[in-house]
């Protein structure tokens, strides 16, 4: 038995060491990401904020097009305040619409929170793009049907990318998504369509998914995370708090399971100790008896029938 609990106390401490090194982790990773939520902000530089696994990490492509939306935007309106004849105004949104469009680009807060996008929206005949890059930033499917007269119209590759979003935003809610409402909150006319998008965003590496067609749902792994408004930042740090308290509490668990192991191990080390000098014991006085010749009948060890045996060879013996 000893091997066993010396295995059992093994895989305590190991399981121990883990989860110390995984809190350490936690704690540096939430300072990171208080820190990226601050800049947030300002920058509008994406986090995440979900139930399911979700992370964020800007690809380069989608940097490099967000660079040059902002570089664009702020060529035309400069030429424009300069010289309206040098940048036609209808160059402006275009700017924008190419974004959206642009399959590698998911998230929009550093383009939406860019100084000329701010000033551009000041501007009544553009405030309608702002709108729509809020839209793409933090909104669904439904909320576009709710104020579709006051956006532009959307071109198919733009509305596909937001049922891409609607698919990321309820798959970071709910780890498991069935059929129906997904149809419904993407408005697919079959399962194949819904099929076709919940595929596409497994291509594009913002969703992580396995398709159960015999239940009728998708068991979600991982999404990317869409971008943050400033409102959103106290329920990021509040689940992030609970994620480290339940952190702390199964360490505790963890550390006063060690303590009882340990504590079981010792003792059973101390009964076989005890065992064995008791048996040792034992044999050396058996062993003294026989080369005396004579039987031990005041053997606390030997039973009363034993004993009376013992007696009754050695007085026959005499």
């Amino acid at each position: 038995m000893l091997p066993h609990r010396d295995s059992m106390v093994r895989r305590a401490v190991a399981r121990h060491i883990i989860c110390q090194v995984r809190r350490r982790q936690a704690a540096k990773h939430r300072r990171l990401l208080g820190r990226r939520a601050l800049s947030v902000c300002d920058a509008g530089i994406v986090a995440c904020s979900s139930d399911s696994d979700s992370s964020y990490a800007a690809t380069e492509p989608e940097l490099a097009t967000t660079a040059a939306a902002i570089s664009a935007l702020a060529t035309a309106m400069a030429a424009a305040r300069t010289d309206p004849r040098a940048a036609p105004q209808a160059s402006i949104p275009e700017i924008i619409v190419r974004a959206l469009e642009d399959e590698s680009v998911y998230h929009f807060g550093r383009l939406l929170n860019s100084p000329q996008v701010a000033e551009l929206v000041e501007i009544e005949q553009f405030a309608q793009y702002g709108r729509l890059l809020e839209l793409f930033s933090f909104g669904v499917l439904n909320d576009y049907k709710t104020v579709a007269a006051q956006l532009p119209q959307l071109s198919p590759q733009q509305l596909n990318k937001l049922k891409h979003l609607t698919l990321v935003t309820l798959a970071s809610n709910e780890k498991v998504l069935h059929y129906d409402r997904l149809i419904a909150e993407l408005d697919c006319s079959s399962e194949q369509e819904m099929e076709d998008l919940v595929i596409e965003s497994i291509y594009k590496n913002i969703l992580m998914a396995k398709l159960d067609q015999k239940r009728r749902l998708v068991e979600v792994d991982f999404t990317v995370g869409r971008d943050v408004r400033k409102q959103d930042l106290p329920d990021i740090f509040a689940k992030l708090e609970a994620w480290s308290n339940t952190c702390e509490e199964a360490l505790e668990k963890i550390s006063a399971d060690i303590e009882t192991v340990n504590a079981e191990a010792a003792a059973k080390l101390d009964d076989s100790r005890n065992f064995t000098n008791t048996l040792q014991e034992l044999r050396s006085n058996h062993v003294m008896a026989a080369a005396e010749g004579l039987p031990r009948s005041d053997s606390q060890y030997e039973s009363s029938e034993y004993q009376r045996e013992a007696q009754r060879v050695g007085a026959d013996a005499s």
